[in-house]
Order: C-alpha cells, then structure tokens, then sequence
C-alpha cells in the first residue's frame, strides 16, 4: 500500500520528470520489442563460395552448414571477423561423421565486412562443406531487452525507495541491510562479472546439463527426463537421477538468447541473492535481529566450502543444496525446540518441508546426508520427537517435501529399479582415503589448489576443503562464551547444544579419522546391510559433510551474537566476554572478507579460463564418470547416426530429432536399432498406429523388433517412430506436486498472513497502550 502511495507522491510533486522517465522507458523497450520481432531474411551461400568474407550487421545469426565427412576425419569449422576483442563471440563447431548439417549460434555485436567460415580436419580425413545458411534471429535484442528491464527495475526501485524513505522513513537497520544484501551479493559473485567462466572441477557437466535441458525445451518436451544432444545425440539420463528444477533458469535464459557462459553467469548472481536472503530470514526468524541475520548471511555467503562449491569444484548441484539448507536446520530447530502452544506453530512444518524439496531437487548425494544426519537428530531428541504435535510436524514435513518432489522421485525409483545403472554397482569404493586432515580445518588454506588426493600428495596444492577460518573462529568462540558463562549455554539452551554436536559430528565425517572403511567392510560381509556399503561408495569424498558443517557453525554464530548482544544489555555494559557484541561480528566479517578476497585472487591469477557460447563447444557434452549409464554401455561407441537393422530389416532412411528417431526400413522380419540410449520410456509406434516394445539392445541402445506379420501387412516396407514418452504413473506424480505447489500457496495465503496480520494489529496495539501510559 505505502509502495503505491509512494508512487502517487511522486507523480504529484515531480509530474514532469516522473512522466519523462517512465516515457523513455516506455520507447527504450519498444525498440528492444520490435528490434527483437521484426522479420529478417536468411542468407544462402552456395559452397563454392563458402570461404569468402561476408558483410553483416550486428545481431545474432544462426548458421546451418550442409557437409559431408567420414569416420577418420575429425573436422570443425570456425568464424572469424576483424571486430574488435569482445564483439565477436563464436565457438569451434565440431563436424561429425554420422550428420550431414551443423546448426550454430554467433553473436556478433558489431558491424563487420569480413566475417568468414574457415574449416579443417586432421590430414588423410576426407571433408566437403556444402551450402550455407545465416538465419538472422532476435536474440542480439531480446538480451538487449532484458537488460533494458533489468536497468528500469533498479532504476525504478531505487526511486521508489528514496521517496519511500522520505516520507514514511527508513530505518537505519532496514537501510543498513539493503546495502549489506547489495554488498554480499555483488562480492560473493565476483567471480562472475568477467567476460569468461574461471576453470573449474565439474563444471562442463553441469553446462551439459543446463545445455541438455534447453535443448529439451526447444524440442517441446517437458519435462526433461532424458538430456538429448549427449554422446553422439543419443541422450543421458541425468535428469533422471540428478534433479535439475532450478537449471530451467538458465536454462531458459539460453532460449531468451544468451550464451552459454551467460545465462550460467546470471544464474550463479541469483542463487547467491537467494542464498543470502534464505539464511538472512532463517537468521531472522531464529533470533529476532535484522542486524544479525544480515551478518549471518554475509558470512554464509562468504564461507570458504561454499566458494569452493561454487568457484573451484564447479559443484552446481551441492552449492544448490546449501542454498537450502538454512530452511532444513532452522526448521528442525523451530519444530523440536519451538513453543508447540503458539498458534504459528500450527505451519513449522513449512519451511524446513520446502528446503528439504529444494535439495531432493538439486542434489541426490546431499539428500542422502541431511537425511541420515535428520534420523540421528530425531533419535538424540527423541523425547521431543515423540511428544504428539512435535511428531505431528514432522509428519508433516517429510510428506510435504515428498509431495513437492513426487514428480522427481518416483522416475528416479522407477527407473532405478527398471534396470541397472553404474551408480547402483560402486559397493568397494573405499573413501576414507579422500577424507581431509585435520590440519585442513586448522590451518587458513585459502589458495585454490587443483588436488584432494592427500593421500599422495599432502597438502601441496590442495583444494581448500574446509569451512574456513571465520567459521572455525565461531566454534572457538561459541565454546569459550560457554565456559566463561559457567556453562550456561550447556545447561539452558539444550537445543545449541544439539546443533553444536551436530557441526562437530560434521567436521569429524569430513577427515580421514572416521573409521569409513571398517563400517564399509563389516556391511559387504554381510548381505542383509550391503545396501550401507553402496551408500557410503556413493558419498565418494567425505569432506562433502562440510556443506551442512558450513550452514550449522553459522547458525552458531548468529546464536552467539545474540547471546552476547543480549547480555550486553541485561548487565548494562559494552562487553561480555573477550570481545563486545559488535567487535566480535566486525572480526568476523573482516576475517572472510580477507581469507575470500585471497581466494577469488588466487582464482583469478592461478586458474584457467573457459570462454564458452554455444554447445558445440562442449561436443557431445561430458558425462563425468558416466554414472547413469545402463551398466555394460560402452560410451564410445555411442556415435552419431548409429541407425542399423539387422536379420532381414534394410534400413532405408531415417531422421531423427532429439530423442525421436523416424525410421524407414523394407524387407522382412529383424530388429531396428536406433540412436538413443535406452532408458525407460522409450515407446515405438509404426505409421498405422500399431505399438512396439522398446528394449535395450547391443551396447544398451534402444531397440524394436520388427514381427513378419507387420512387415508382411506392409508389403514388405514399414515406417517406424521411437519417441520417449513418460508413463502415465509420471505424469500422475508430476500433477500431484503441481497441485502440493498449489494448494501450500493456499494455506500460506489463509493461514500464514492471517496469523502476521493479527501479530502486527496486537503489536500496534500494544504501543499505542503504552504511549497512552501517564508513566512512558
């Protein structure tokens, strides 16, 4: 209301300029529409005239290119143009055997006169380029238009803040955390605000990803189960087992436009936002202090182990999970430790619910951890885990978060148990070997090193897998205000105990004194338990506990702020303890301002750098370790166009389309092999509308077998389409999580603000009491 009031204010007093603005806005984005929706005529270029340098505008162009080569030769081609650095952006285009037309996307943003197609392939490799096409799109105006919006939103915000504050007032605290969220965002994304992503572990799998999934899109499937362009266009199935929710973001800035590198960079700056602003509200909520919170995200923000996720392993999944993870820990918190008489504990469940969906959703291994570690919490409390509204809650949580995320997990359990996958056959894989020193969490490792293997090469260029110095300091410094308290923490707040035991625990799992391997032998001899040895393969570094480590010592932190400002306080004093309230919070964020701003210069001077733009410069994309691959699939013989029949099937043509191959084959009775590596779901169907069964054939792809009878009532020709199609019990589960969406936004709306709204009538009643108190 007082947002629309500021509105009105300002086109009273200031009519002329606010009109002016708001009309330069106005034609600023309608020549960013049009420029983006005007037709444009492609560009044919014939083959014998292929290599000459070509005149365009500025703008982003798609280029088709007909050619043909064979299976020795490796060949691509590249654009090159005389612009200046920057304004020409275009990938090297891989040419494969099996196609007969690439399609790739430049963005070019600058007039040229010499842009040119030069093409090669190693010696003895046989190719020949055909026809041409540059088909101009809207893309160049479209991320114009973007950035337009973006520009007018902050603009537009900006000064409905400032007459906001002049009128209604802004609290120093509220403008205090409005620069601090400003400033945690922009320094935790730094990284990101360069022209070229820096070289990290894993991150060409997740661009695979992201790429997998626009690609998906473009072709209208949604949603994406199996990624289509990998290995040779015959499709991975990560989405299958790896939830990918929040990658339709840059997943769809890829459609808008952008570049690879782009729509990945404008990603990371908004999962930061919403990772500081998740644990500033948790903050919040847990201690009742805007001032606080804000420190605490900052802090969080800046951690070590979330930077390295972020910036030096490329781990996108695992740093989605610690984005939700303040919402599972402040959850559990308020549900075991909170006041079951309150009526707004009626919807505990709510938030620690929706941040276990989030990280179902974004990563399987975290699932697996924050699961186990919620078991062993409801175990140490069990008491208050059993008291009936406590037990109730967490009912509540867990089948909210498997409601929200049915439409993920049950293709993933349907699929795992349909067959055999490599991620199923890892049982032996000792990792306690990978596990880190003590010394890591010690010693202030703040380099980017390239290595976690201490075990040969100790602590020479090592990855810095720990939480950090600042959340070390934290540790130290919840346990000292402890004891020179005389132990009160340990007696009054039995909850911080349990979240202290908890980031310990953490920190103990990380190294390599856990006894993994023994717990690892004991369960492989015996069969009943085997199931833990897969569990604990599948974790595969131990220093992954660091990621919950991280959100638990931070939330210690905030306590401990709140303990000590509140103490400072009640006794009338500027200090408690060694350090006062706010010196303690201004050594802490000093601390990870220095050891992150270390971190992101050792990355920048010490890393390589990726310029990437298109999927073709990822080929057919990176799978790691291929750990959802069918088992027995040989990943290099997954090649493009590998379409054959065999038995009395000849393969006369076929065409395919992202995970649909159309097939035309005559003769008798055999077996169609198609180019798309089998997973469940694939369907095949002949142009009469008969249906065939789709099984794994040689090398795991999918396969149809073609019956006498069929080819015989075809006159000995048949037209066959293999298409991945969900089962109908998917498409039940993917309503049923629409529909929890639905009706959680429901429940907020009628029960969560009512409860806010009787919260601030009773609090401004309150303070009228009070200003009408002959003693105030």
């Amino acid at each position: 209301m007082k947002i629309r009031q500021s509105l009105s204010t300002a086109l009273k007093e200031h009519p002329i300029a606010t009109r002016l603005l708001l009309i330069a806005e106005l034609i600023l984005l309608l020549i960013c529409v049009v420029g983006a929706i005007r037709p444009r005529e492609a560009i044919t270029v014939p083959a014998s005239e292929i290599s000459a340098p070509l005149s365009l505008d500025a703008g982003t162009y798609r280029i088709c290119i007909h050619y043909t080569t064979d299976m020795a030769a490796q060949a691509c081609y590249r654009v090159t143009a005389t612009v200046p650095g920057g304004k020409l952006l275009a990938d090297t285009v891989n040419l494969y055997e099996g196609e007969s037309c690439s399609d790739s996307t430049i963005w070019l943003t600058a007039k040229t006169s010499d842009l040119t197609v030069t093409f090669s392939s190693v010696e003895g490799g046989n190719l020949i380029p055909g026809d041409m096409t540059i088909i101009p799109t809207g893309g160049f105006w479209r991320i114009r238009l973007f950035w337009v919006l973006l520009l007018c939103l902050g603009i537009n915000g900006f000064g409905l803040l400032w007459i906001y504050n002049r009128y209604y007032g802004i609290s120093d605290e509220g403008k205090y955390v409005l620069l601090g969220f400003t400033g945690i965002v922009l320094f935790s994304s730094a990284p990101m605000f360069v022209d070229f992503i820096p070289e990290q572990d894993d991150i060409l799998f997740h661009l695979t990803r992201i790429e997998g999934i626009a690609r998906g899109l473009k072709a209208g499937i949604f949603p994406i189960r199996i990624q289509p362009g990998c290995m040779g266009g015959q499709g991975y199935g990560a989405s299958l087992f790896y939830g990918d929710t929040l990658l339709y973001i840059p997943a769809l800035l890829r459609l808008w436009g952008f570049p690879i590198q782009t729509a990945y960079q404008i990603f990371m700056v908004l999962n930061n936002l919403l990772s500081a602003w998740i644990f500033y509200y948790c903050g919040r909520k847990m201690t009742g202090d805007r001032m606080i919170a804000m420190v605490g995200a900052m802090i969080y923000n800046g951690c070590e182990y979330h930077l390295v996720n972020l910036y030096a392993r490329g781990a996108m999944g695992e740093a989605l999970a610690m984005t939700f993870l303040p919402l599972v820990i402040y959850g559990l918190y308020r549900i075991l430790d909170g006041d079951t008489r309150e009526k707004e504990y009626s919807y505990a469940f709510l938030l620690p619910a929706i941040g276990y969906a989030g990280i179902i959703q974004s990563h399987t291994l975290s699932v697996e951890m924050t699961g186990l570690l919620t078991i062993l919490l409801c175990i140490v409390c069990l008491k208050r885990t059993l008291q009936k509204p406590r037990f109730l809650q967490l009912l509540k949580t867990a089948g909210t978060a498997l409601l929200l995320s049915a439409w993920y997990i049950l293709p993933f359990v349907d699929e795992l148990s349909s067959g055999t996958y490599l991620v199923m056959t890892i049982k032996d894989r000792a990792i306690q070997e990978w596990g880190i020193y003590l010394s890591h969490l010690l010693l202030p490792l703040i380099h980017t090193g390239r290595t976690a293997q201490f075990f040969a090469n100790g602590l020479r260029d090592s990855t810095p897998l720990s939480v950090g110095l600042t959340l070390m300091l934290i540790l130290a410094g919840f346990i000292t205000y402890s004891v020179l308290n005389s132990g009160k923490i340990w007696r009054e707040k039995k909850a911080e105990k349990v979240l202290l035991l908890f980031a310990v625990l953490c920190l103990i799992l990380s190294t390599s004194l856990f006894p993994w391997n023994r717990i690892q032998s004991f369960a492989l001899q015996h069969p009943k338990i085997a199931f833990v040895a897969t569990m604990i393969s599948s974790i595969q570094f131990p220093w992954r506990f660091l990621s919950i480590a991280s959100p638990i010592l931070v939330m210690l932190g905030v306590l401990l702020l709140k303990h000590k400002k509140d103490g400072e306080r009640s006794s009338g004093t500027n200090k408690v303890g060694i350090l006062s309230y706010r010196n303690f919070a201004l050594c802490l964020l000093a601390t990870m301002i220095f050891t992150s701003g270390i971190f992101f210069a050792d990355l920048v001077e010490n890393r390589g750098i990726l310029k990437l733009y298109d999927d073709d410069s990822m080929g057919d994309g990176v799978i790691m370790g291929g750990e959802y691959l069918p088992e027995g699939t040989d990943p290099t013989r997954l090649t493009h166009g590998n379409c054959y029949a065999e038995g009395g099937l000849i393969l006369e043509d076929f065409h395919q389309d992202a995970l649909t191959v159309q097939a035309s084959v005559s003769g008798e009775e055999g077996t169609l092999t198609v180019p798309l590596l089998y997973y469940k779901g694939y369907r095949a169907r002949t142009a009469e509308g008969e249906v065939l069964s789709v099984y794994a054939g040689e090398n795991n792809q999918a396969a149809v077998r073609l019956p006498k009878t069929l080819m015989d009532s075809g006159n000995g020709r048949a037209e066959v389409t293999v298409t991945f199609q969900s089962p109908w019990y998917w498409r039940v589960a993917e309503l049923i999580s629409l529909l929890t969406v639905l009706g959680l936004i429901f429940y907020a709306w009628n029960c969560v603000r009512p409860c806010k709204i009787r919260l601030h009538t009773e609090n401004a009643s309150y303070n009228e009491h009070v200003k009408g108190c002959p003693n105030q």
